[in-house]
């Protein structure tokens, strides 16, 4: 059986469904396996979950980061992510808000500076 989001559900009725969704929206949070299966579904890389934009260093992240806004039961959030298109990163987070009554609000592109190639390599010493 594939792996599943903590999001997604296997079979429901149409009425736990409903109630199952009203839950989990409540408490929405991206496990440690969340992240771990949006690598390697969606090849998606998120740095923050439910973060303050205006506390992110874009000098620290590279240029393909993207600020996705979501909103679930009225409450607006942030996550700051990566992946290789933003489209990829848009089917990311409809997967994972659409069962819970989410939606995206906005996603902001070049939320960082950082060459992704160069990003995460140490510099060298200097002697």
């Amino acid at each position: 059986m594939p792996e599943k989001l903590t999001t997604e559900f296997g079979c429901q009725t149409q009425d736990s469904a409903t109630t199952e969704s009203e839950n989990l929206s409540m408490e929405f949070n991206l496990t440690e396996q969340d992240k771990q299966l949006l690598r390697s579904k969606y090849d998606v890389v998120v740095f923050a979950h439910d973060c303050i934009p205006k506390n992110i260093d874009k000098s620290e992240w590279p240029y393909n980061a993207v600020l996705v806004t979501y909103e679930i039961d009225g409450v607006i959030k942030h996550d700051h992510a990566a992946g290789p298109k933003i489209v990829k990163i848009f089917d990311a987070y409809y997967d994972l808000l659409n069962p819970v009554g989410g939606k995206i609000l906005t996603m902001e592109k070049w939320y960082g500076m950082v060459n992704p190639k160069l990003w995460g390599n140490k510099s060298k010493k200097k002697k």
